[in-house]
């Protein structure tokens, strides 16, 4: 997020905290030419977007290495310090949406925004292996139409739809 790297379209250079602003194909190509590799596909998931798609999969195991209270409140749409607050545990803990959005955009209590980035790697995993079950998967065109309006991807859905028809395949 406080990477700071070149934008070639724009001719200048920024953190990747505030590149969203400039669009997944610019976020895209700045990070093809930092990485040296090419990206082809990308998905973009909004704030209420990992809130819903949370909750339609009937929430997230998440395992912490420490305990910790968050900064904000358990709010969707601002980083609001007043309400309630979000508990973490040490070990293992289900997460509803708000939850894990609360979760995933803590980085004071939690030491660092490296930190931070690892709880969000986790969440993700998290999010992975819930859509990845046999039930999931067996109901994918459902969730597919019901989460539609809450990412944005440059995969179109027949590829997405191939992709979940070779995991069901595969099992």
């Amino acid at each position: 997020r406080d990477y700071y790297i070149n934008i070639p379209e724009y001719n200048t250079s920024d953190s990747l905290e505030f590149m969203g602003l400039l669009g997944e194909q610019t976020i895209a190509s700045s990070l093809e030419q930092l990485l040296d590799t090419k990206i082809d596909y990308y998905a973009s998931i909004y704030t209420e977007g990992l809130v819903q798609i949370t909750d339609l999969l009937g929430g997230i195991d998440y395992c912490s290495d420490m305990a910790f209270t968050t900064t904000h409140a358990m709010v969707q749409d601002t980083y609001e310090d007043y309400g309630e607050k979000l508990t973490i545990y040490e070990g293992c803990q289900h997460l509803n949406g708000i939850q894990t959005l609360t979760l995933a955009r803590e980085r004071k209590n939690v030491g660092s925004d490296r930190q931070r980035q690892k709880n969000c790697t986790k969440i993700i995993r998290s999010l992975l292996d819930k859509a990845l079950t046999t039930t999931t998967l067996s109901n994918y065109e459902e969730l597919l139409s019901e989460i539609s309006n809450l990412y944005q991807t440059n995969i179109n859905k027949e590829t997405i739809k191939s992709l979940i028809k070779n995991l069901i395949n595969e099992k």
